[in-house]
């Protein structure tokens, strides 16, 4: 019987505001004598917030210093900007459309030259919805839309693992959905 392989690995929120830099972050994660990581957006990457020449000098200071401490990104993770916002289910289609090209797609191009998956968390809906079973109906599909575009995306640059983070609210689908509908 073969047995899964496990590997320990460290979420980099814990360097939030203090060490921004990948060569930092990577080379406190390998003193614990860690592996792997998941770098969160709130390290400074965030493609909203620092633009897209930012975070193509961001993925090549990742890939310096993953040689250098041989600490790995296993996946890049949404971070709480995301939380922020409905995003991918705002009832405003032009801030859907920017959370698509200006937030989703660096993101997964950036996890893609990484190696790495991408995990987030980056929609939730509004009250009238959850009190409404076809306003509901209404946005899951707008969120559906929305998953199969990011999916496409991925598919064709090579980014395998995408992953939506599991919440535990009922206006944070997709926790509570029979609920609703």
């Amino acid at each position: 019987m073969a047995y899964p392989r496990i590997y320990l690995a460290i979420d980099n929120c814990f360097a939030c505001k203090r060490w921004t830099r990948p060569k930092e972050w990577c080379e406190l994660i390998a003193q614990l004598g860690i592996g792997y990581v998941e770098a969160s957006a709130d390290t400074e990457l965030d493609p909203l917030f620092m633009g897209p020449e930012y975070l193509v000098s961001w993925v090549e200071e990742v890939q310096r210093a993953q040689a250098a401490t041989g600490v790995r990104v296993a996946n890049l993770y949404s971070g709480h900007g995301t939380y922020t916002t409905l995003g991918l289910t705002h009832t405003d289609p032009r801030v859907r459309r920017r959370m698509l090209d200006h937030w989703f797609k660096p993101m997964v191009a950036a996890a893609a030259q990484l190696g790495a998956g991408l995990i987030f968390f980056a929609h939730a809906f509004v009250h009238t919805a959850l009190q409404n079973a076809v306003l509901y109906r209404e946005a899951i599909d707008v969120l559906e839309q929305g998953l199969i575009e990011v999916n496409q995306y991925a598919v064709a640059i090579g980014c395998e693992n995408i992953s939506i983070k599991q919440m535990y609210s009922p206006h944070q689908y997709p926790e509570g959905v029979k609920k609703f509908i």
